[in-house]
Formats: C-alpha cells, structure tokens, sequence
C-alpha cells in the first residue's frame, strides 16, 4: 500500500509541474506530526509548468492587482525560462527543515533559492539580443523579470504547504476507500457447516496491477470521489460444531462500486468456489474414516 501511495503522490505532483524525482515521505496515521512531504531540487525543466500555473491570472484567490500583474506577467515566462535554461541557473530547492527530522507534514520544508539573479547573467554593456539571439531583448526588461521571478518564488512557496496538505487529504481518502479490518458481511447455517463471506484488511492493490494509466487514474478518482472502495473478500466454510475451515477462496484489492453489495459479480463465484472445497474435503474425511 505503501508504494501505491507513494506513486498517487508523485502522479499528482507531475500533474502540478514539480519534477518527477522528489523524494515523497508520509505517514498517514491520524497522529500529530503525520502527513505527507516532498524534498528535492527543482530543475530548470520544470520551470516552464510551474509557472504558468502559479502566475495564471487564473488562479484562485487573486485579488484584481495581482491577476493584472500574471497577466503582465504571461508574455515574459516562456523567454525567461529560455534564458535561465541557456545563460542562467535555476538554484531552487524544497529543503527538509529541523521539523522534517521527526515529522512529514506541510510544515517540514523550507524552499530555498540560490538561483542566478538576471542582472548577473549578463554583463552591464553586453549586447543582450546579440548574445541571446531574441530580438528586441535589452537589458531594461532584466528588472521586470527579477521582480516576476520574486513573485513566483513568494507562490511556489506557498504552494508547497497547500499541496502537501492537499495531497495529505487525498492519501487518507484513499486509505478510507479501503477495507481495513475483518468483517462479516454475509452468513449462512446449516445443520453442520457456517458459510461466511468476509472483508479483510486488504493488503495491496493488485486489482490495480497491469492497468493502463487512464483506467488507473479514474479507479483512484472514484475513490477520491467516495464511489468506489478497494476491498479484501474471503469465503469460507467451517464446521459448525468444530470451528474448522473446510474450504475457503479468497480475492485481494478488489475494486468495486461502494453500493456494489455483489462485488462486481465474484460474490457468488467466491462462495461456490469455498464450498466445492469443503465438499472434496469432506469426502476425503469421509473416505479416511471409512
């Protein structure tokens, strides 16, 4: 389960534009301290994503100065990662702080940014469009770009803590969407057997395995959503006077419709399958005592 999470995290934060190679930790227990975060150094490829999306003018919560100021601020984002890319240097990184030592939660990363500053990237006097090869580039434009670059990194920083506690929220609605102690959801008696369907704790999500990324993707939205659960399911017939398990068959990390009280058609086929076992069982018993 734990790799399953650790993979959800990393999808979501490349479908955010943080590189693919962070180094995600969690715990995901509902104690203090628990949550979920990521470490590493952000490159010069990743630029471009992030900051298209943390300087929309778009975004949520922008008072009418600042979506003014990102839609100003549009023109210049593609070139600018250009020039980091070819003359400059992205120094970012999403740093463990002493909290991280014992915790991962939203509060355990700091961002730092050693990244070359524009004015230093060319020299006073330099012919910038020659060098650069992009006409109409000066070096008037260079402060516009210092100050763009200091309001992404003030969003970026921001974004960090709302993202590991975004990503936290999902990590516990996946864990909720799963069967996570024994339960009894189906009985029957007879004179000398109990036939039972169980749900077990699943232990994985094997009904995951070898699935195509969009299929994958909609099962864990489903979950997200509280439509859909993985479950664990174990039929089994015992002796009723006895308490020994004659037959039993068993599914791990079956994905089914919340309301699906059929479990996507194997309910009936597990039960059969548990009691076909208990029948070769009891004549083989039946056999011996002969």
């Amino acid at each position: 389960m734990t790799q399953f999470l650790e993979e959800h995290f990393q999808n979501r934060l490349k479908e955010l534009g943080y590189p693919d190679d962070l180094t995600v930790e969690f715990s995901l227990g509902h104690c203090q301290g628990d949550g979920m975060a990521f470490y590493g150094s952000i490159p010069e490829s990743s630029l471009g994503p992030l900051m298209m999306r943390l300087l929309s003018p778009h975004a949520d919560g922008l008072n009418a100065v600042d979506r003014v100021k990102n839609l100003l601020a549009q023109k210049h984002l593609d070139i600018m990662v250009d020039v980091i890319k070819t003359f400059g240097r992205c120094g970012l990184e999403i740093a463990r702080n002493n909290f991280g030592h014992h915790y991962s939660h939203f509060n355990t990363m700091s961002l730092y940014d050693d990244s070359e500053p524009f004015d230093h990237i060319f020299s006073e006097g330099e012919d910038v469009e020659k060098l650069t090869g992009i006409e109409g580039l000066t070096h008037d434009v260079l402060p516009i770009w210092e100050e763009i670059w200091e309001r992404f990194c003030q969003a970026l920083e921001e974004d960090i803590p709302h993202t590991s506690r975004l990503l936290e929220a999902e990590g516990y609605k996946i864990l909720e969407g799963m069967s996570s102690e024994e339960a009894v959801v189906w009985e029957f008696h007879t004179r000398n057997l109990v036939v039972r369907l169980l749900e077990q704790p699943c232990r994985d999500l094997y009904a995951m395995d070898g699935w195509d990324d969009e299929p994958k993707k909609d099962a864990i939205q489903g979950m997200l959503d509280g439509t859909q659960r993985v479950v664990s399911l174990e039929a089994e017939v015992r002796d009723r006077e006895t308490d020994v398990v004659l037959g039993q068959d068993c599914v791990d990390g079956l994905l089914c419709d919340v309301d699906d009280k059929d479990y996507g058609g194997l309910r009936w086929e597990l039960l059969k399958n548990a009691m076909d076992a208990a029948r070769s069982q009891i004549q083989r018993l039946n056999v011996r005592a002969a």
